[in-house]
């Protein structure tokens, strides 16, 4: 049997913090990229799929407020629950980071100290065939159409 730390009554609001504080950074960032994908004509970005702009920004500025509120100190005792307010916002931001250096670690400097240049390089020389012997290039449908009746399931397994 193994010994286990004693449960406390914050601990689900402790790990739901911890793992919704980044994610408002992140929808944040999203956000804000749409936002500036959509603004900006230098970019010439389209998408098949359109919303109005008000949407997006409406959902940058609810992020942000997610963001910044819990870095304000409260009117009551600073230390609920035993942690002090900028804690788990603290910790969430630092992860980011973390991830950030890990990235940059990983893709900038490791190669360029290995002398690798950095650069991960995939082709496709076109043509070719799979290892059922069809073509490479030859695409083929999942699902065959049949009229009004729907889809053949079948041709999935064929």
């Amino acid at each position: 049997m193994l010994p286990t730390p004693p449960q406390s009554a914050s601990l689900p609001t402790d790990t739901t913090h911890r793992y919704t504080y980044p994610g408002a950074w992140i929808n944040t960032f999203v956000a804000g990229g749409l936002v500036y994908l959509r603004l900006s004509k230098s970019e010439n970005w389209s998408s098949p799929w359109h919303t109005y702009l008000p949407v997006p920004i409406i959902y940058l500025c609810l992020n942000i407020f997610l963001v910044v509120t819990p870095f304000i100190p409260p009117n009551s005792d600073w230390n609920a629950d035993g942690y002090p307010y900028y804690a788990f916002p603290l910790v969430g931001t630092g992860v980011l980071l973390l991830g950030v250096v890990y990235w940059l670690l990983w893709t900038r400097v490791w190669p360029r100290w290995s002398g690798d240049g950095g650069v991960a390089e995939f082709g496709f020389e076109g043509g070719g065939e799979d290892d059922d012997g069809k073509s490479l290039r030859e695409e083929e449908p999942l699902l065959e159409h049949r009229g009004n009746r729907g889809y053949d399931y079948e041709s999935i397994n064929s």
